[in-house]
């Protein structure tokens, strides 16, 4: 979407004008609270790497998660 080095806070507003969940691996995220001020939820996979089969394991926790968060709510797997 051509969003590449924009930071959390303007992500955060982009995404949720375009989507309902927000889900990222992304170490930066790890440091938000349990709520963000937009409508949208936030699943944060933590586990260390961002390489596929570090990832796959955690898939079905990942589907639960975007399936389950809410607007405004922030989700952490694994960590």
């Amino acid at each position: 979407m051509g969003w590449g080095g924009i930071k959390n806070g303007k992500l955060l507003e982009r995404a949720a004008g375009n989507f309902d969940v927000l889900f990222t691996v992304d170490r930066d995220f790890a440091g938000l609270g349990d709520q963000v001020a937009q409508p949208i939820g936030v699943v944060i996979l933590q586990v260390g790497s961002t390489d596929f089969e570090a990832l796959l394991p955690h898939m079905d926790a990942v589907n639960a998660a975007v399936a389950q968060v809410g607007p405004g709510e922030v989700l952490r797997i694994g960590g």
